[in-house]
């Protein structure tokens, strides 16, 4: 049991592994952009659903991020939660497996500062008929190939998190069908740049950046 327990401590301080001395990631100019595929879907960016024929709404995060990582994992209650993710630094700024130990953020630090937020609001055209199949992701696509990238999709109690590796994992449900209404649903999306990647170091800072394409439908699951 102990030396099961040592290996536990071990992996877990080997696993986060760090960016190290430029002080920021930059993000600048980054796109999210969430469409809909279904008749009478419609979309808006912020808090506020438009009524209008709107089947496409992009986000542009203009910001620069410090690597970070979820101290545990991630809900759609925490996500939110500052104290909840953490930082740490490698002593080589062109090797990110070298060993450093998370440290969660103060209570007084600015999220923004780590995780970057986009909001939209999905719903039905006035007059719609209502619909009949739950919110789902049809497909989230990034356009850099660059692994430090990860897009958090909050729907409700709903959570999936997406990296260029597992971007292919679609059909999510985000909402109940009695949920999409006139009045919409929000969608959060949290953009952060893992800093346990081994890709997220100085070398390469300035290659975090691109697009993230996403594609919610109504349509019956097939």
């Amino acid at each position: 049991m102990e030396d099961a327990r040592q290996f536990l401590n071990l992996l877990y301080r080997t696993t986060y592994t760090y960016f190290s001395m430029n002080s920021s990631v930059t993000a600048t100019g980054m796109q999210v952009e969430a469409k809909t595929d279904s008749a009478f879907l419609i979309i808006s960016a912020g808090t506020t659903l438009v009524n209008a024929n709107n089947t496409t709404a992009t986000g542009s995060m203009d910001a620069e991020l410090y690597p970070t990582h979820p101290i545990a994992a991630l809900s759609s209650t925490n996500v939110a939660t500052t104290t909840n993710w953490g930082t740490a630094t490698s002593t080589d700024p062109d090797d990110a497996n070298v060993e450093a130990e998370l440290t969660p953020l103060s209570a007084g630090a600015t999220l923004t500062n780590y995780v970057a937020k986009q909001s939209y609001m999905v719903g039905l055209f006035e007059n719609s008929a209502s619909a009949t199949n739950p919110l789902r992701m049809k497909s989230i696509t990034f356009s850099s190939v660059n692994t430090g990238i990860t897009a958090v999709v909050v729907c409700g109690s709903n959570l999936y998190s997406y990296t260029t590796t597992n971007s292919a994992i679609t059909g999510a449900t985000l909402a109940a069908a009695n949920l999409i209404t006139t009045t919409g649903v929000q969608v959060d999306v949290y953009v952060y740049i893992d800093g346990a990647n081994e890709n997220v170091k100085t070398t390469n800072a300035l290659a975090l950046t691109g697009t993230i394409q996403m594609v919610y439908t109504i349509d019956a699951e097939g």
